[in-house]
């Protein structure tokens, strides 16, 4: 896997402290709305790259009621078979 840009990764770290939290987790979908004109494919695999390299935790959303936003529902990443909903820098 290729590194992604330095640039995306920085947006990435400023829109996550930025967004509101919730015991310091922020929802994907905060952190996307945040985001230059990235793609998709883009922003998915710098998420990738941030969770393999970084001090960077993705999980999923355990309150399933909440994922009827779909805003929120959609702006998750897939790993590994599964949808993670929020990242957490620690």
């Amino acid at each position: 896997m290729s590194r992604p840009d330095r640039a995306l990764i920085a947006e990435i770290i400023a829109a996550y402290r930025a967004a509101p939290r919730q015991n310091n987790w922020v929802r994907l979908n905060e952190i996307r709305a945040r985001l230059g004109a990235w793609t998709r494919a883009e922003v998915d695999a710098a998420l990738l790259h941030l969770l393999n390299t970084e001090n960077v935790s993705l999980e999923p959303e355990s309150n399933r009621h909440r994922l009827a936003d779909p805003e929120y529902r959609d702006a998750a990443v897939r790993i590994g078979g599964e949808d993670r909903h929020l990242m957490q820098i620690y």
